[in-house]
C-alpha cells in the first residue's frame, strides 16, 4: 500500500481550527497526512477538533517560519497556505519556492473581497502571493473575475467551493410552517449587516408580536470575538427598544445548531453569501433563506426569498413574505433541502479536491 502524501496546512491567524473539516476525510481515508501550522492568539479554539490539536503545530512567527524554513520535498508534497497575513503568506511562498515545495494559495472571500479596498500595501502583496503560487484554491464565485484583472493565469485557478461535511444528516428538519423565528447563525461583523438585519426585525415584531430571532454567534467567554464594537452597537439597540424577549443571543459555540429547534427562515444579509458554511447547513436542514441579491443568490433560486442588499425595507418585506406564506415557505423548504443534496453534498467536491491534488 502507498505512503498517504504530506500535506502542510498554514494559516496564520487561528485559521485552521475553522477550517480543517474540509481537510479531514482526506485524512480519515488515508490518502493524505495532514498537518496544520497556526498561531494561537487565543484559546478558545481548543474545543474544537481535539484530535486534529495534536497534528496542529501552534507558536509565534518566528517559530512558524522556522518550521517552514525545515519543510523539504522529503517532509511534505505541497504546502498550502493561507492569506489571512499577506506579509507571511507571501514569505511562506518565497521560502517554497525556492526549496522546490509545490505551494498552493487557498483564497477565501474575506482576503480576496480588500483587493477592491484602498489598501495599496495588502493589494500588492496579495498581488505577489497570486503570481507566486503554483495553484490557487478559490472559494467563492467571483475571485476568477477579479483575479483576471489583475493577469493572474487561468491555469492557475481551481474552484473549490464549500459543501456539506460528509456526514450531514439529509434527513433531520429544521423548518417548520407553525413556527415565527428567524435564524442567523454566523459570526457578527459589519460585513453581514447584522445591524440591519435586527432594524428590519424590529418593524416586523412591531406588526407581528409573535416574531421571533435567533442570533448565534457573539462573543464567548473563551475569548471569541470578531468586531465588539459593532457587537455592542446590536446588543445596545437590542436593550434600548426592549427586544429582549423576541430576540434571543446565542455565544459562538461548537455544534450551533443543537440551539436551533424549528424556524421559519434563516437569513444572511451580508456582502458576501456564496457558499457560508452556515448557510449550506441551513439548506440542508429545509430551511428557507433570505439573501441579498449578490454573487451566487442565483444558486439558491426558488429556495430564497433574494432582496437587494442595504435596503432595510425589502428585508423586511421578505421576513413579512416569508410568516405570511406558507404554502410559498414550504415549497422553498423542500427546494433548500434538494438544493442541498443535489449540489452541495460531499461526494462531488471529495472527487473534485483529489483530482486536485494529485495534479500537484
Amino acid at each position: 500500500m502507498l505512503k498517504p502524501k504530506k500535506i502542510l496546512v498554514i494559516g496564520f491567524d487561528c485559521l485552521i481550527d475553522k477550517l480543517v473539516k474540509m481537510y479531514e476525510p482526506f485524512h480519515e481515508k488515508k490518502l493524505y497526512d495532514i498537518n496544520y501550522l497556526s498561531m494561537q492568539r487565543v484559546d478558545y479554539l481548543s474545543e474544537f477538533y481535539s484530535a486534529v490539536k495534536l497534528r496542529t503545530s501552534y507558536g509565534n512567527v518566528f517559530s512558524l517560519i522556522w518550521q517552514i524554513l525545515k519543510s523539504n520535498k522529503k517532509s511534505v508534497n505541497h504546502i498550502e497556505v493561507y492569506f489571512d497575513s499577506a506579509f507571511l503568506a507571501l514569505l511562506t511562498i518565497l521560502i517554497c519556492r525556492i526549496k522546490s515545495i509545490p505551494v498552493v494559495g487557498v483564497c477565501r472571500g474575506s482576503e480576496v473581497s480588500c483587493l477592491n479596498e484602498f489598501n495599496f500595501r495588502r493589494k500588492f502583496l496579495l498581488t505577489q502571493c497570486f503570481l507566486l503560487a503554483d495553484k490557487l484554491l478559490l472559494k467563492e464565485i467571483y475571485m476568477s473575475a477579479v483575479l483576471e484583472k489583475l493577469s493572474i493565469p487561468k491555469q492557475k485557478f481551481q474552484q473549490i467551493h464549500n459543501v456539506l461535511p460528509e456526514n450531514f444528516d439529509f434527513s433531520l428538519s429544521k423548518f417548520s410552517v407553525n413556527s415565527q423565528e428567524f435564524l442567523y447563525l454566523n459570526s457578527i461583523r459589519k460585513m453581514r449587516n447584522v445591524y440591519d438585519m435586527v432594524k428590519a426585525f424590529h418593524r416586523v415584531n412591531k406588526s407581528n408580536p409573535e416574531a421571533r430571532l435567533t442570533i448565534i454567534g457573539l462573543s464567548n467567554d473563551k475569548g471569541y470575538s470578531i468586531e465588539l464594537d459593532y457587537e455592542k452597537t446590536i446588543t445596545d439597540y437590542i436593550k434600548v427598544n426592549s427586544l429582549q424577549q423576541c430576540v434571543r443571543l446565542i455565544p459562538f459555540t461548537k455544534d450551533a445548531w443543537r440551539h436551533v429547534n424549528k424556524c421559519r427562515a434563516y437569513i444572511l444579509y451580508a456582502d458576501i453569501i456564496w457558499l457560508n458554511n452556515s448557510m449550506l447547513e441551513a439548506c440542508g436542514y429545509g430551511l428557507p433563506l433570505i439573501i441579498p441579491n449578490e454573487d451566487g443568490a442565483d444558486k439558491f433560486e426558488g429556495a430564497s426569498f433574494i432582496v437587494d442588499r442595504h435596503n432595510i425595507d425589502a428585508l423586511e418585506k421578505a421576513m413579512l413574505q416569508s410568516l405570511a406564506d406558507n404554502d410559498v415557505s414550504e415549497a422553498k423548504s423542500q427546494q433548500a433541502k434538494k438544493i442541498a443534496s443535489n449540489k452541495f453534498s460531499f461526494k462531488g467536491y471529495f472527487k473534485k479536491q483529489l483530482d486536485f491534488y494529485q495534479s500537484l
